[in-house]
Formats: C-alpha cells, sequence, structure tokens
C-alpha cells in the first residue's frame, strides 16, 4: 500500500519554530520553579545548617534563571505569533 502526498508530509518531521522553542523555555523555566519549590518542602527553608549559603544561592540563582526563561520564552512566542499572523 503506497502513501499518497498528503500523507507522506505528515511524516515528515517539521522544523522547530520561534513559538515551539519559547514554550519549551517556559516549561523548563517552570520546572525551575517547582524544583526549588519541592526544594523548600523537603527541607524547610530555616532548616538548611549545613552549606546553607549554597544551598541558599543555589535557590536564588535556579529562580532568576527560571524567571528568565519564562519571561525570554513568552516573548519568542509572542514574537512568533505576532509574525505568523502578518
Amino acid at each position: 500500500m503506497e502513501l499518497d502526498e498528503r500523507e507522506r508530509q505528515d511524516y515528515h518531521e517539521e522544523p522547530t519554530t520561534s513559538a515551539d522553542s519559547g514554550t519549551t523555555w517556559i516549561v523548563i523555566g517552570f520546572l525551575f520553579w517547582l524544583s526549588d519549590l519541592i526544594a523548600f518542602l523537603a527541607v524547610g527553608f530555616y532548616d538548611i545548617r549545613v552549606g546553607h549559603r549554597f544551598v541558599l544561592t543555589w535557590v536564588v540563582v535556579s529562580a532568576i534563571v527560571g524567571f528568565v526563561m519564562i519571561v525570554g520564552g513568552w516573548m519568542m512566542k509572542r514574537r512568533a505569533q505576532a509574525t505568523h499572523h502578518h
């Protein structure tokens, strides 16, 4: 059984768009935030004794990176949608 042209095109991988990349950045940013939340729930903010500065620095940097990735991804998606509609 042979595939018609439309079915063949369905099997070809499409290139990644800027909107797809933006969504990926947003998801990764939220995963950073989720890992921070899990760290706080598992360990507790005031219960960190050994290496507390390292852990606190890690959590703060992770939260900032997550925020930057979410905002950057949102901007990428918005830009891609703006160029798609015009």
